[in-house]
C-alpha cells in the first residue's frame, strides 16, 4: 500500500512489458514509467507478473507517494 496527497504519482517500475498493474481495483495498462492522478488517502497496488518471464530483480519507486509497511 501507499499514501497520497492529491498530487500526481510518478511510478517507476524494474519489470517487464507483460506485467499487469491494478491500483484500488483498477486495471491500469503499464508502462516503466506512469504518472497517476490518484485521490488523497492510502491506495494498494498489485502487479501481476508472467512467472515464464519473471525479472532478475523487482523495483517499484514512487514519488509524491509514501509506501506503507505492515499495519
Amino acid at each position: 500500500a501507499f499514501e497520497t496527497t492529491n498530487e500526481p504519482v510518478t511510478l517507476k517500475f524494474d519489470a517487464h512489458e507483460d506485467t499487469q498493474i491494478w491500483i484500488d481495483g483498477r486495471s491500469f495498462e503499464f508502462h516503466a514509467e506512469m504518472i497517476v492522478q490518484l485521490p488523497a488517502g492510502q491506495h494498494t497496488l498489485v502487479m501481476q507478473l508472467n512467472p515464464r518471464n519473471l525479472p532478475t530483480a523487482l523495483r517499484l519507486e514512487a514519488s509524491g507517494g509514501t509506501f506503507v509497511i505492515g499495519q
